[in-house]
């Protein structure tokens, strides 16, 4: 099994090996080599990583427990979600909460050996819309893509968008890279039965990240997101 921390930027993913783990990583930030080299001291492990180098870190713990002290040494006070995709592409994405290490940890624990999972940050509500870096970018794309369906898929690589469907109204969304051209139009995440723009973004993450967690939000928990973590900014006329 393996993890992807997008809102670590895509740069750390851990892997199972056995009964321990893989921790790959590349062009570290601050925080990300500040909360490895925790990790490294935890397990007794040496050189730290470099700051500039790109390497892998062989640690004594399994999978699911490695994440948990991971997002503890981030300090992660933050709530995530985290979605699972089945090897076979025919068997729905699985997405749950992910308020608490805990929670994460007994999520991963759970799941099957050959799934590929991602953890990102719920979006929040506000304005204005982040920056990311194009590099940075590039990596949270290629995650968002392990979780989009076919057709999402195909329009994702015409225009930067595609359609998702409330899992509680069947209501049609339009999710918009903030890359896009369009974006000016209806918004990151535009109702298309209702007409209106959903003001929500996610703070210091690049816009492939933005667009896996609204995904995730309006597929899996979208009355819970709609009445917590976004609300209607203004309409366009249809």
């Amino acid at each position: 099994m393996k993890i992807y921390h997008c809102s670590y930027w895509g740069d750390i993913e851990l892997e199972s090996v056995g009964t321990k783990t893989m921790c790959s990583y590349s062009k570290l930030t601050v925080a990300e080599h500040q909360a490895l080299a925790k990790l490294c001291k935890q397990a007794k492990h040496t050189p730290a990583p470099s700051l500039v180098d790109s390497g892998t870190i062989l640690l004594p713990w399994p999978l699911a427990k490695t994440n948990t002290r991971l997002r503890e040494a981030f300090g992660a006070a933050c709530h995530y979600l985290i979605g699972f995709r089945a090897p076979d592409p025919e068997v729905p994405v699985r997405v749950a909460e992910a308020d608490t290490p805990a929670a994460s940890e007994a999520a991963v624990a759970a799941a099957e050996p050959e799934t590929v999972a991602a953890e990102v940050k719920k979006p929040t509500r506000g304005c204005p819309l982040p920056v990311a870096e194009p590099e940075k970018e590039q990596r949270a794309m290629r995650v968002l893509r392990l979780f989009l369906t076919d057709a999402q898929r195909r329009d994702f690589d015409r225009c930067r968008a595609f359609s998702a469907i409330g899992r509680d109204t069947g209501r049609i969304y339009r999710l918009t890279s903030r890359w896009a051209r369009e974006v000016e139009r209806y918004g990151v995440l535009f109702d298309l039965d209702e007409r209106h723009t959903i003001c929500a973004k996610q703070e210091g993450v690049p816009p492939a990240e933005e667009l896996l967690a609204l995904k995730w939000s309006v597929e899996h928990f979208e009355e819970k997101f709609l009445n917590s973590w976004g609300a209607p900014l203004f309409s366009v006329p249809g």
